[in-house]
């Protein structure tokens, strides 16, 4: 049946979608990267699986007889070297640029620069900067208006995982029937267990912490996928 990608910038919500996949399908998801972050973190039971190769494993699961979702933060723009997402059914997760971008930064100070501030990291982020991180706006209007894709607002998922990831998996008409498991976590009780990958998860957090130049800067050029995903100033 192959694979369910669910898709996102980094740190605008897909592991919460996959949470939410588990709670009311039962189903459990991969993903393209070993999620050092989050493995061993108390958090089994959540339908999160984590391999040691994930690149090898996922490209097997083409060809299984279910259909599995892969977190990715892939850049459809250009998948050289990263593997290809033809016609395959996603997901996709969107934020606000400014929350995303403030969350990424903090997540990078955490686990790769601890001797960065964080102000410095989110400015290497608007300016399309930092090494290895594709910018905002290009990642996020890769993902536009592809087809076999249901969107869902970070915002929307927060406030309401089950049923927008029903409305997700109804729009793209997967034949999963529901087998709730257990309780859907709160964002408080997920920030005990993990606290440095979730972080906060407040709306406008970005827009407040982010100084008046660096907020010109952010809608030169992320204007257009934030106005795209329906966000404002």
């Amino acid at each position: 049946m192959g694979i369910l990608w669910i898709a996102s910038y980094p740190r605008s919500g897909n592991t919460l979608a996959r949470m939410a996949l588990w709670h009311v399908y039962g189903v459990e998801s991969r993903s393209l990267y070993s999620d050092g972050a989050l493995d061993k973190k108390g958090l089994q039971g959540l339908g999160l699986l984590f391999d040691p190769n994930p690149l090898s494993r996922v490209e097997g699961l083409r060809e299984g007889k279910q259909i599995c979702p892969v977190k990715t933060h892939v850049y459809l723009g250009n998948v050289k070297g990263t593997l290809p997402l033809p016609i395959e059914p996603a997901i996709y997760v969107h934020r606000d640029g400014r929350d995303a971008l403030l969350s990424h930064a903090y997540f990078i100070q955490a686990h790769h620069n601890k001797g960065k501030e964080v102000q410095d990291i989110l400015y290497q982020l608007v300016h399309g900067a930092r090494k290895g991180t594709r910018p905002w706006s290009a990642s996020v209007l890769s993902w536009a208006n592809r087809p076999r894709t249901a969107y869902v607002s970070y915002r929307e998922l927060s406030a309401d995982p089950i049923g927008s990831i029903r409305r997700c998996v109804a729009e793209l008409e997967l034949d999963w029937e529901e087998q709730e498991q257990g309780v859907m976590p709160t964002f408080e009780q997920l920030h005990e267990i993990a606290p440095a990958f979730f972080r906060e998860g407040i709306h406008g957090q970005g827009k407040k912490e982010m100084p008046k130049d660096l907020h010109k800067v952010f809608w030169a050029r992320h204007g257009e996928g934030m106005e795209h995903y329906g966000y404002s100033h």
